[in-house]
């Protein structure tokens, strides 16, 4: 009696399993209790078997249901012997429980050798509500899945309106690659456009001598590609270790961009891919449109009688203070640059003394935004070069880089020559500049004063 209410109680723990993980580990529990080891358990998707990855993670073979022996209608079958193999993996098949539910099939197991008739006949009672709950916490989990991606390809769409703001097809790729680098963790991120190569972590040489697939040059391969899609173990390189790659294409204007080494907590199906790809389609259309609408205002300017004046070319000034954001109360974006105009200046360039402090990408949008909004000349802004300008801990400037004329922490020097230097050779690699506040805070000693006979009479 005692071991026909452990069996009881074995089975309803199996059903009443919250996860197809738990549900799987409870029944080969099942099996393995009452000394049964020569059990396979089997994942189902469509027609196809392939050993469970929860119980057999060493173990890889695929069968159809039918080498299995499974039969129409019928849950439970014995006397199969069936002998099959795939490669170096040989199974012999006595019975198997077949988990279906409403022409759903998720899991077969297969036993080498017949059961105990007690069992059998326990497990002939039970397999048709293994199989309910089976599909049950397949269709769970599989529904939650997909409201995951959904949600993650959402923040990805929000994530990627940075690319949006930018106003020419050059800044447009530039804003793509460190993106892609960013939000896919790549190794490599490249892009060709009208022939033209970019490409940050390789060169156009690495894609014509040290990369192929599908034994051609990637370059060539990249050139005529004419979709999106995500491969695994098809680049070959002599020079990089390329696990996978992101290949997206926009179609209305021949862009294509390759990511090498990608992580990505998306699934890259077709969904996503089409998703990715209209995002670039939309940016570099948003650029063409202002570039063309630009030309066409360049064309329409009024002409002005400039006799007895000065002509000269737009002033710029390198080192303003628009305190926006944070400070709106001292200065705005909207009243700098109209006072700029007005002296002349076509082009200035704010330090970061703001709230936040420019030194993530995230933080730099919100700056441009109000650029983007009320500036009525250039204006090219500085990223921080530490974090909050405070000198502790580097600012994320390659994300900021293809937005920013440079790097500065306006009025602070930093203080630490190794974390100085690795900016500035992080500067020189991104083609900016380092605008410093020189000054060595040791030197001060609570302040200075310029040698002169003020000095001299003062101490």
């Amino acid at each position: 009696m005692a071991a026909n209410d452990n069996n009881i109680l074995d089975l309803l723990n199996i059903v009443s399993s919250d996860s197809t993980e738990d549900f799987i580990k409870h029944i080969n529990e099942f099996f393995i209790k009452r000394s049964i080891t020569d059990c396979h358990i089997w994942d189902v998707i469509g027609n196809i078997c392939e050993p469970c990855q929860y119980i057999h993670p060493d173990d890889y073979a695929t069968f159809d249901i039918y080498e299995l022996g499974f039969k129409e209608d019928e849950v439970f079958l014995k006397n199969i012997n069936l002998d099959i193999s795939y490669f170096d993996y040989n199974y012999h098949i006595d019975s198997a429980i077949f988990f279906s539910y409403n022409s759903r099939i998720t899991h077969i197991i297969t036993f080498e050798t017949p059961l105990p008739e007690d069992l059998e006949a326990k497990i002939k009672i039970a397999a048709p509500y293994f199989g309910k709950r089976s599909v049950e916490l397949f269709s769970k989990e599989r529904q939650m899945d997909l409201y995951i991606n959904y949600q993650k390809k959402v923040d990805f769409v929000k994530r990627a309106s940075i690319i949006f703001m930018c106003l020419e097809i050059e800044e447009t790729i530039s804003m793509s690659l460190s993106f892609f680098m960013d939000v896919f963790s790549a190794d490599v991120v490249c892009a060709v456009y009208k022939n033209e190569f970019h490409g940050i972590g390789v060169n156009e040489e690495d894609l014509i001598e040290n990369i192929t697939i599908h034994d051609m040059p990637l370059k060539d391969y990249l050139i005529n590609i004419n979709e999106t899609i995500f491969v695994e173990n098809e680049v070959i390189s002599s020079k990089f270790n390329i696990k996978n790659a992101f290949f997206i294409y926009d179609e209305s204007s021949g862009l294509r961009f390759a990511l090498f080494n990608i992580i990505v907590d998306i699934v890259p199906d077709k969904d996503f891919c089409s998703l990715v790809s209209s995002i670039i389609s939309i940016a570099v259309e948003n650029a063409l449109n202002h570039e063309a609408l630009t030309k066409f205002k360049i064309e329409e300017t009024e002409t002005i009688d400039a006799e007895g004046l000065l002509i000269a070319p737009g002033l710029a000034d390198t080192h303003v203070h628009f305190r926006e954001p944070g400070f709106s109360y001292k200065e705005t974006i909207r009243t700098g640059t109209l006072a700029a105009a007005h002296g002349g200046y076509a082009h200035v360039c704010p330090m970061p003394n703001l709230d936040p402090v420019p030194d993530t990408a995230e933080h730099l949008r919100a700056q441009l935004g109000i650029i983007d909004r009320d500036a009525v000349v250039h204006v090219h802004p500085y990223g921080a070069i530490t974090q909050g300008e405070k000198g502790e801990a580097p600012a994320e400037l390659e994300a900021m880089a293809p937005h920013t004329a440079g790097f500065s922490d306006d009025g602070r020097g930093v203080q630490s020559r190794e974390m100085m230097r690795a900016a500035m050779l992080e500067a020189k690699r991104l083609g900016k500049i380092i605008a410093a506040h020189c000054e060595d805070n040791a030197l001060l000693r609570g302040g200075y004063i310029h040698d002169g006979e003020y000095c001299r009479v003062h101490g």
